[in-house]
This record gives C-alpha cells, structure tokens and sequence, in this order.
C-alpha cells in the first residue's frame, strides 16, 4: 500500500517466475483542491480452487487462477482495475465421457477472461462532473457452457441448498439494493465474446452435439438531458448439430449468423399533460433475416433436449419438506401499542393535518392514462425450411426436402399504460409455403404470396386495466390461398410425429415424478384468487380458396376446390 500515485501501470511482480500480468494503463487524475489523501491498493491473486460437495461426494470443481486487481481512492471517488485470466468449472460426478472436452462444464476461449474497470465520480466536483456519478467497464472472452444433464442437476441441487440460508443474506441485499439506489446515474460499456453452449446427445457414447454461439455481445448507455438511451447488440448468433459419420463428421446449420439490435430510450420526468403520447421508456428491437433450416434428426434432438431442460430443474424430494430458514420479522407498525386502546388523549392530542382547500388541478380521466411502455419489433424475413430423416450432411440436402416456409415484413408493437391496460399488434405482410420434396411437381407453392397490398395475417390485441379487466383479441386472414396434394401433407405430418413417436415411454421418470410430487407438496392450502377478467375474440377470414389435387405432376390434373368469400367467427362476453 503507497499514499501516492505511481508514474508507471501497475505490475504486478510474479512468485515463481511466472508471467507478469499487467493492468491497464489508467490516467492519473486530477488532484482535488484542498490535498486529498491518495491511497492505491494492489492485489495479485495466484489461484483459487473451490469444490463443491454434496452428500460426501464431490459435484464439480472451480478454478481461478491468475487475477490481478488495483484500487485507487482519491478524496470522494474509487477508481478499480482489474483482470482475470482464467476459469473454468470440471465435473466431478460423471464417468470418463468418450470425449475429453465433455469433462469440463465450463471453461475459456480466448487470451484472458475478463477485464473489468469501475470508477465514481465526486459531484462536488464542478469541473471534472459531468452528471454521470459512476463508469463500469466489462470485456470478457468467449465462454464455453457444455451442457452436461447430470452435474448440472446436482449443481442446481446444491444452490437450493444454499438458498435456504435466505435469512443470513437478507440484510445484505437491502443494504446493496440501497447503495444502487444512491446511485442516480451510472454508464456502463459491457463487451463480451461469444458464449458457447454445447448440447452434447450422449456424453458418454458419442461426441454428437448441438452447438449454440449467443453471438457477441455488446451494450452501452449514454445520457442526455432528461433521456438515458442503451444500445446493445448480439451479433453472429447461430446454431448448428454436430453428428459422427464413421469417417467423418457431418455440421448442419441450423440458425445462421442473425444479428439483433435494440435501442432503449427512458425519460425522466415526462409532462404527460403536455405529452400525452411520450412512452416513459420505449423500445426497439430490430433483427437481421433469419434462415432456419431443421432436419428431422435434429427436431428430435431438440424436443429430447427441452425434456433434459426439465429433468436439470427438477428438485428433489428434501427440497420441499425440510423447513428452510426464515430471516427475522421486522416488527410490525400495525400492532398495537402499549395503553393504546384504554387511552382516548392519544388520538385527541395527535396533530390534525390542515385541510388543504386549493383547487386539484389533475389530469382527465383521459389525460390520466398515458403510455409508460412502447416496444416495437420488426424483422424482415424469416425462413423456415423442414428436411426428412434422409438428411444427414449437405450433400443429400436438397434432394431431402420437404417444405420452406417465409414470413415477409413482420412486426410487433406493444404498448402498456399506467393504469394496467396495454395493446399488442401484430403484422405478417404475406406467409407463403412452398413443396420442396424432390420429383416433377408442377405446383410447387402450397401457399402462395398474396396478391394485394394488405396485411396478409394481422392480429389485434387489447387489454383494459383496474380489477375488472377485459381483454379483445381480433385476428384478421386476408386472402389466404391453399393448393396442394396429400403427399406433402402426410411427410409433414411424419416430420412433426417423429419426436414423439422416438421418444421414451409416457411413463414419467423419477425426476417430473419428484418434481410433480414436491409441487404439490409445496402448494399452499388457500383457496384460489379468482381474478374477474374477461376474454373476447374474433377471427375474420376473408377471400378464402382450398384446392386439392389429384396429382401435381399434371398441369391439367383435376381438382376439388372449396371458395368461402367471408368466414367470422367471435365469442363475446
């Protein structure tokens, strides 16, 4: 520890020969007026290693290693620096898997993990204050998670176990929920790499997996006045399956290189009667095209893999049934005080507030709602394009085909008012579906695009607020067309049939039985809150043509066709 700033960045000195690890440079600040006491702090960390332990047995094991911070105080404001270079989390309960890689739950790609900064700014400071009273900066580097069924679920089990110590760190959340809110302004500028998560089919017997890239991940905020704006970003998300071929291995994407971009704006202290349409924070999300491609393999691998989901989270029978720790009552300002209820001078002698005879000038009933949501989406093509179980690398891709779906110009816009209430609409320009099964079709658009300018499918949404809400949901089909034959319809009907019919037995396993069985323990004895809400619908389908062939290798092939000019349907309450 020094009472003065070093010229240099700091270093700091390895044990044993090791590497030196380098803090950023940072600027020297200013002195403050009045000679301020300056104290900086270096902490070099060689490594930590932590096991957790459930039962006697251990469940997985974490290391850190190699981690470097520096602390500055000066006057009012704290400067930190810091950078870790390593970690990683290795199973311990599994059985050797047949590839290496699956050992590890999580570990690094890249140079160094993170680097990290946080500095405070003195508001009392005029000349170097400019209204941001904290700066937090992150990069880190690419993760990756492998999603291994069995040490995951052991780990959760473990963190439930440690919630039940809810009362020791009770007091400690409401101090830090404290300090944040103290906080009025804070910047940030985040940066992380990549993550990767795997998705192994079998650990144990196959190095077949599903891997997914987040993309990378970016967010920053900057003020303005009034208005706090946050942009972030996830760039280069994608998904693809690994498969083991004897002799080679087989990648299939999935989801390709799709970028998604969102703008958050909030305004403090908006004028509604002024303003009345101003959000008090709006948002919009814009994502890049989407091309999605799934064989029949790979839908089976994902709907397996949503049921791994729920065998990971499931809790076991001593999670519910022991009792967990309570955090102490605050006593309570409604019990009665001593002699309060013989004692009649208490009420007499309290101060009676002065009635305030001004005129209210409030809002409207009208002016009173206003907007404090506005999120928006739009995307502006996605497609969809489903493969049989014959595809199993990019060679036999397109003479697997079954159908592609496309969605042109889609939208979403939301909107939620202060007192409850909030609409939705949603908008697909056109839907089209198109036969790519090999052969000499000569109708190859099952749907096809529309032929007008309006919104092919449309679906309004609104939702009144208070205690007696009513909802009206109005879905709009303009002009859809259907032509097709049976052979699509029966391989599509496969495709989608495949997941359930290789899947186990219905009968549930141990862990949705002690997931079900502690759920129901675990519901309270009180009667159900009935809440009076109201829904009402209508579906409205105008210009509506079904055509059936009998063959589609025949331009002249003859056909069953039904036309219904309007069709509505509604339920009113």
């Amino acid at each position: 520890m020094s009472t003065f700033v070093p010229e240099k960045p700091a270093v700091v000195q390895p044990s044993n020969g090791d590497t030196l690890i380098v803090l950023p440079e940072q600027p020297i600040p200013q002195r403050i007026s009045g000679g301020s006491e300056q104290i900086r702090v270096n902490i070099q960390l060689q490594g930590v290693q932590v096991i957790l332990v459930n039962s006697g047995s251990n469940i997985a094991r974490l290391d850190l290693s190699k981690a470097a911070v520096s602390l500055l105080l000066q006057g009012n404001t704290l400067k930190i620096a810091g950078r870790l270079e390593d970690i990683s989390i290795t199973d311990e309960i599994s059985p050797q898997p047949s590839d290496n890689q699956f050992k590890q739950i999580l570990c690094r790609e890249g140079d160094h993990f993170a680097d990290f900064g946080y500095e405070t700014f003195d508001p009392n400071d005029a000349e170097n204050f400019t209204g941001v009273n904290s700066v937090v900066t992150l990069r880190t580097a690419a993760l990756r998670l492998n999603f291994l069924e069995k040490p995951l679920h052991e780990v959760y089990i473990f963190l439930l176990k440690l919630a039940r110590l809810k009362g020791l760190y009770d007091a400690a959340t409401q101090a830090a929920a404290q300090s944040v809110s103290e906080i009025t302004r804070m910047r940030f500028d985040v940066l992380v790499k990549s993550p990767i998560i795997v998705f192994p089919k079998d650990s144990s017997k196959s190095s077949d997996a599903l891997v997914l890239r987040l993309g990378e991940i970016s967010a920053r905020n900057q003020y303005d006045g009034p208005k706090g704006t946050i942009e972030a970003s996830l760039q280069g998300i994608g998904l693809t399956s690994q498969a083991n071929l004897g002799d080679r291995i087989s990648i299939l994407k999935m989801i390709d290189d799709v970028l998604i971009t969102a703008t958050v704006v909030q305004t403090e202290n908006v004028d509604h009667t002024a303003q009345p349409d101003v959000p008090d924070t709006k948002i919009i999300v814009n994502v890049s095209d989407i091309k999605l491609g799934l064989t029949q393999h790979q839908y089976c691998d994902l709907y397996l893999l949503s049921q791994a989901f729920t065998r990971v989270l499931a809790s076991p029978p001593e999670a519910e049934t022991s009792p967990a720790v309570q955090s102490a009552a605050p006593p309570s300002a409604n019990l009665p005080q001593k002699g309060a209820l013989n004692s009649k001078t208490s009420e007499q002698n309290a101060p009676v507030a002065p009635v305030d005879l001004v005129p209210e000038i409030a809002l409207s009933p009208r002016q009173s709602i206003y907007p404090t949501l506005d999120l928006e989406l739009k995307i502006t093509t996605i497609k969809l394009q489903l493969f049989d179980d014959k595809a199993l690398s990019e060679e036999n891709l397109r003479s697997s085909g079954i159908a592609r779906f496309a969605l042109q110009d889609n939208s979403v816009r939301f909107k939620m008012y202060s007192n409850g209430g909030g609409e939705a609409e949603v908008i697909l320009k056109s839907f089209t579906v198109t036969n790519t099964m090999p052969g000499p079709s000569k109708f190859r658009e099952i749907i096809p695009p529309a032929k007008h300018d309006r919104n092919q499918f449309m679906v309004l949404f609104t939702m009144t607020g208070g205690k007696e809400s009513s909802s009206l949901a109005i879905v709009t089909i303009e002009s859809p067309k259907l032509l097709f034959t049976l052979d699509p319809l029966f391989a599509l009907g496969n495709f989608f049939s495949s997941a359930f019919v290789s899947a186990p037995s219905s009968t549930p396993d141990a862990a949705t039985v002690t997931a079900m069985t502690t759920k129901s323990k675990a519901a309270p004895e009180s009667p159900p809150v009935r809440e009076d809400s109201t829904l009402a619908f209508r579906i409205d389908l105008n210009d509506v043509s079904v055509t059936l062939l009998e063959s589609d290798t025949d331009i002249n092939s003859q056909a069953v066709q039904l036309s219904i000019r309007q069709l509505m349907m509604s339920q009113q309450v």
